[in-house]
């Protein structure tokens, strides 16, 4: 008896695919992964009923070569053949489901699931003669990229089914109200529906050509996928096609994972019906861990009737703390959304709830409302700073509320010189444009001690919290940043000397000076503390080679019996050193009594570069100080004064001189304007670097000459070959004018294909001499060949081979 119940099933699927009916109108397939390379999908159609082609089972081309036969799995088996006989809905229409589950070889670049079914219904007006085209659905897995790298993917689940109905002259919404369970990025595009793999269904034209007028515009929000047709001007049938895009952000790139594409129907029909209202709502974030409550409510303006208000999305089907919504019937209706979010919800996508509201008249209309909710992390909170002699610790509550959250990577610590103190907007994330440096991150402890820090500056400090999904070899992906934490601020204690100048007085390999000043220590409240530190007082100023050089010598010694005499010692002039060669670095040792205080932070003078190239000259330089430069100005000698003018002012470290002649010397100087900006009572800093000289010289080569070869071989046809001389005529020309002006030479190469080597077979002189006559009577190949040229300056810089140019016999 089973055997005879398999050959009956057999005989009922195969029977119908050899038939031309007609019952297909809408579907999609997802998938869903349940092991390494390892796929549950489902082949979803929506089907007219009843029908001599109703589907007990549809073929899955699974896009590796395999296909099997899926059977469907809903709905009663009112026939009793063993098979569901799918669900029936309204009117006609029937929801048939097929599942499957497939193992896939291996990474390939993409696979496509693919099914077709002849054919879909008749009179689908925007598609022709649609009763004899084929139904086709397809989806991509896409495994260009290492699983292991990057994860598996599942397919968005659309929760809105794919049939909808509209009344003409009123306006039309829709949503297909996509969750993706990886939280990958979702985008829409309306494309024609398909017949067959890459093969649009005939004629098709979007809803709104029928027919075309100001009052028909049919349009898909690319961010959020809802459609709205303001407004349908022709009862009938319409079938779209939606692709569904899923992309992965890794750091700024964004991965594209997987295609689905839903095959939509819009029935029209003209009924004295208004579709009921839901009343608007505003976009909204929460911050996990905090309970969202919306009351929702709509009304239909046609006495008499009811309308049913419901709602689907995302935070209805999360696994942790799912929200709820009270549907209601009436006119109005109204519903309460309640979700108590989670850590868990954190994600950098929005969830999307879709609230419908639906009337009872016979054939129901429709609103809907689309609802974006942002899930933001929590900041860190109460974070306090506390300065010693060489560092800064910060400090937050732990634990925080989400590191227990399996997506939570750690804490970054941000840092900028003085205050920006904002305070976010309840779902502002990030710190971009906030003026902040970034100075730690990954951090999964709850304190951070920041040694580059120097005296004189205030640093304010925020704090941030990460997350990220995580694949199986520990890349990244969906990262997602907290709110920033409150910000802090902090003095470093100043209770040694702070260096204001470092500035080159003169430019020599043996009798350079820097001068260099300070001021002294601070006896302010919780500074120095002269009663403690007694004198006698000390300062030895101390040197070492190049930017941030360690290696320090003493270059000289002052000591003093009194505080009130030391302040008087706040500069020095450091003598007979070559400032030409490098930077210097300085620093101030502080005692007391003997016993070292502390030093000053080090600061280097300033250390101009140039490099040379064509007629012009391009300045560097570099510092290593403890104040802040926020400008520089850039300054020449002028032969004819002998003093150096200003030329530029700058705030980023460095410039390019143009315009300039070849061989000829020019010098510069660097003056910089800096600050502490935790001490407003010191006038700008100012410091120069030392003189630097340089002489432009032609290093660029000229432009790559653009080659066109000709011969008169066609004169030659009816003559003895022996006796013709065989010639290509190559000319050439320069893309630019102004990039070849000092060309003093040109050289002729020629090859017998495109892809055998080049050799040079002669050279023009003179920057006009653009011809050249090449012979090759003789050659086996006769004319042909291909050439290229390349130009030679008169400094001996020759270009690259230009494009090359081929010419047949």
């Amino acid at each position: 008896m089973h055997t005879i119940k398999k050959i009956l099933i057999l005989g009922l699927v195969i029977l119908p695919l050899f038939s031309s009916a007609t019952h297909n109108r809408a579907g999609e397939i997802i998938y869903r992964l349940i092991a390494p390379f390892t796929y549950e999908i489902e082949i979803i159609t929506y089907s007219k009923d009843p029908s001599s082609a109703d589907r007990d089972s549809l073929k899955i081309s699974w896009g590796d070569g395999a296909t099997d036969w899926l059977y469907r799995a809903n709905g009663p088996d009112g026939n009793g053949n063993g098979i569901p006989d799918g669900e029936l809905l309204k009117q006609d229409i029937k929801k048939n489901v097929y599942p499957g589950v497939h193992q896939y070889p291996g990474s390939s670049s993409f696979y496509i699931l693919s099914m077709n079914d002849p054919n879909r219904i008749s009179s689908i007006v925007n598609i022709g003669n649609s009763v004899n085209v084929p139904f086709y659905i397809e989806d991509t897995i896409y495994f260009n990229f290492n699983p292991n790298q990057l994860g598996f993917n599942n397919s968005p689940v659309l929760l809105t089914p794919p049939i909808d109905f509209a009344n003409v002259l009123d306006t039309f919404y829709h949503n297909p109200n996509a969750y993706d369970p990886d939280g990958d990025s979702l985008t829409y595009t309306l494309i024609p529906p398909k017949q067959s793999l890459g093969t649009d269904v005939p004629l098709y034209q979007n809803p709104d050509q029928f027919p075309v007028s100001a009052n028909n515009n049919f349009t898909l929000n690319k961010q959020t996928g809802e459609i709205i047709w303001a407004t349908p001007q022709s009862v009938g049938i319409y079938n779209i096609a939606i692709l569904v895009r899923e992309y992965r952000r890794v750091g700024s790139q964004a991965i594209l994972m997987g295609t689905l594409v839903r095959d939509m129907q819009i029935i029209v029909d003209d009924n004295l019906n208004d579709p009921p209202r839901i009343k608007e709502l505003k976009d909204t974030c929460v911050i996990a861990g905090e309970s969202l409550i919306l009351n929702v409510s709509a009304d239909d303006p046609d006495v008499g009737q009811n309308v049913t208000l419901t709602a689907e999305g995302g935070p209805f089907i999360t696994p942790v703390n799912p929200a709820t919504f009270s549907d209601n019937v009436g006119n109005p209706a109204t519903g309460t959304f309640t979700w108590n979010t989670a850590c868990d919800h954190i994600r950098p996508q929005f969830y999307q709830v879709v609230f419908k509201a639906e009337d009872n008249f016979s054939v129901p209309l429709t609103d809907l409302e689309s609802w974006q909710i942002k899930v933001v992390a929590p900041a860190p909170e109460n974070l306090i700073a506390q300065a010693q002699a060489d560092k800064v610790t910060v400090s937050w509550d732990d634990p925080y509320q989400c590191a227990s959250f399996a997506n939570f990577i750690g804490f970054s610590v941000w840092r900028r010189l003085g205050s920006n103190n904002f305070t976010p907007e309840k779902c502002e994330t990030g710190l971009a444009g906030r003026g902040y440096i970034k100075i730690a991150s990954r951090q999964q402890n709850y304190s951070f001690e920041d040694f580059n820090v120097n005296r004189g500056n205030e640093y304010c400090y925020r704090v941030m919290a990460h997350f990220a999904q995580s694949a199986a070899d520990g890349t990244e992906f969906n990262q997602v940043k907290s709110i920033p934490s409150n910000e802090v601020c902090i003095e470093m204690i100043d209770n040694v000397p702070i260096l204001t100048k470092v500035s080159v007085l003169e430019t020599d390999a043996s009798t350079g000076s820097i001068q260099l000043s300070w001021i002294p220590p601070s006896t302010d409240t919780g500074k120095l503390d002269t009663l403690i530190d007694g004198p006698p007082y000390t300062y030895d100023i101390m040197r070492a080679d190049g930017l941030g050089g360690s290696n320090y010598i003493l270059i000289k010694t002052v000591t003093r019996t009194s505080f009130h005499q030391l302040k008087r010692d706040t500069s020095h002039i450091d003598s007979l050193i070559n400032t030409s060669a490098d930077a210097f670095n300085y620093k101030i040792d502080f005692y007391s009594n003997g016993n070292l205080i502390g030093s000053s932070d080090p600061a280097s003078s300033i250390f101009l570069s140039i490099a040379a190239t064509d007629r012009r000259l391009k300045l560097s330089w570099d510092e290593e100080v403890p104040w802040a430069n926020f400008k520089y100005d850039v300054l020449k000698l002028n032969p004819l004064t002998s003093i150096f003018d200003s030329i530029a002012t700058v705030d980023s470290a460095f410039y390019e001189d143009q315009g300039l002649i070849n061989d000829s010397l020019y010098c510069y100087r660097i003056r910089s304007y800096g600050e502490y900006n935790a001490l407003p009572f010191l006038d700008t800093l100012k410091n120069w670097s030392q003189e630097a000289c340089a002489t432009p010289i032609d290093t660029v080569a000229p432009c790559e000459p653009i080659v066109n070869v000709s011969n008169n071989c066609e004169n030659f046809l009816s003559e003895p070959q022996d006796t013709v001389s065989l010639i290509n005529f190559v000319s050439w020309s320069l893309p630019d004018n102004t990039c070849g002006a000092d060309i003093i030479q040109y050289k002729i190469f020629f090859g017998e294909s495109l892809v055998s080597q080049f050799v040079q077979v002669g050279s023009t002189f003179g920057l006009f001499d653009t011809t050249f006559a090449h012979d090759l009577t003789g050659n086996p190949s006769g004319l042909a060949g291909c050439y290229s040229v390349a130009a030679v300056d008169e400094k001996g810089n020759e270009s690259d081979l230009g494009p090359i140019e081929c010419i047949d016999n």
